[in-house]
């Protein structure tokens, strides 16, 4: 009993002395969030470009995508087959093939979809309805991921969509009485490209258990270069000529775009590696503030005063929104969805079609043998003794 008692003694001793990796954590988080503003502020650049192309008389969402996955694949890619020709890349694998393209597509939806949306409504108003990959993205990895999100949670989402409601509205109405353009389409366009970033991100969030930026961005950048470009081919043709008679400023749009698409990807995943994706989220709500700057500069501006009232409540909601939602911290992992049903064997005949959908995206998660805890040090002798499953 004396012993237990010196032993518990000594860990409550070590728990109360500061941690010599405090420092560091902290440093890798402050240094997340300054990423996190990088990307808030190229995406707002992405969408500034692409609509400054669009003023311009240059519609073409396929060829804008196609160039920023050229850049992603090519950089990402490389280096991705240098690790595989020293071997130190996994295998060919069809399944993982099959999620990657599946990922890749989602992603070029989304990012074609969002370029479209440029055609029809206003930069700042697409830069807020983007904060729809949210709840979306609750959704999807509740469904898929086994996440367990709080009511601060929900109620959080409820606030932000409230506030996409508003400028929807908004929107609607100023067409309405405006004319020119189809507001409403392309807020619609918007929320549909939310919707895909979401799915994107919830797969990207899946492969992460088990693979790293190089090899996500690398299939990512490839297979979206693909598929983006067959989707040149079919639906846009030779608007890339539409660039000539736009000279060099034309082409300067097009390499921003190209150019800000490539530095978000780039900077997204070390952002989440460091201060987790609630951490992200909220940081990413600076870029509407930095889409209102370059409108302000660069564009026209509001077009009423009411406009700029209507834009300023909704972001107010979605803003409060997503801070609810961060505080409520990361979403709990349900460990009867996240971890039992991945390790179905594959020849079981009796699972969910969920069940199935997430183990095709992580097929490296199978039923692997429990090695037990080393019981040698006394203080693990008074604690509750988990199985922990042993990775190859």
């Amino acid at each position: 009993a004396r012993a237990r008692a010196d032993a518990r003694s000594r860990a409550d001793d070590d728990e109360s002395a500061p941690s010599t990796s405090d420092a560091p954590r902290a440093r890798a988080r402050w240094l997340g969030l300054g990423l996190a503003q990088v990307c808030a502020f190229v995406n707002a650049v992405s969408a500034a470009s692409s609509t400054a192309l669009e003023r311009a008389g240059a519609t073409m969402p396929a060829w804008q995508t196609t160039f920023a996955y050229a850049l992603v694949g090519t950089w990402y890619g490389g280096r991705f087959y240098a690790r595989a020709r020293d071997g130190k890349a996994r295998g060919r694998d069809a399944r993982r093939l099959g999620a990657y393209a599946a990922c890749a597509f989602a992603d070029v939806q989304a990012n074609y979809f969002v370029t479209l949306a440029f055609r029809y409504t206003s930069m700042t108003s697409v830069s807020l309805l983007d904060s729809a990959t949210i709840p979306f993205a609750m959704a999807l990895s509740t469904a898929f991921l086994g996440a367990r999100y709080a009511r601060t949670h929900a109620g959080g989402a409820a606030i932000a969509f409230a506030g996409l409601a508003v400028l929807v509205l908004g929107d609607a109405s100023a067409a309405a009485t405006g004319g020119g353009t189809n507001r409403a389409l392309g807020d619609f366009l918007a929320i549909c490209a939310a919707a895909m970033y979401a799915t994107s991100n919830v797969l990207v969030e899946a492969f992460l258990r088990d693979a790293d930026k190089v090899e996500i961005l690398a299939h990512v950048g490839v297979m979206g270069f693909a598929i983006s470009g067959a989707q040149c081919a079919l639906l846009e043709g030779m608007k890339i000529t539409q660039l000539k008679a736009l000279g060099a400023m034309g082409v300067g749009f097009f390499a921003t775009y190209a150019l800000s698409l490539f530095v978000l990807y780039t900077f997204a995943m070390d952002v989440l590696e460091r201060c987790g994706a609630s951490a992200f989220n909220v940081s990413m709500l600076a870029s509407d503030v930095w889409s209102v700057i370059l409108r302000l500069i660069f564009f026209e501006g509001f077009a009423s005063f009411s406009a700029v009232i209507a834009f300023g409540f909704a972001f107010l909601l979605v803003a409060g929104g997503i801070c609810v939602f961060a505080y409520a911290g990361d979403p709990s992992i349900d460990p009867s969805s996240s971890s039992s049903s991945l390790e179905i064997a594959p020849d079981d005949d009796d699972v969910s079609f969920v069940a199935r959908v997430r183990r095709f995206f992580i097929p490296d998660a199978r039923a692997r043998p429990y090695a037990p805890m080393p019981t040698d040090d006394a203080r693990a002798l008074d604690v509750d003794v988990e199985l922990t499953p042993m990775r190859e």
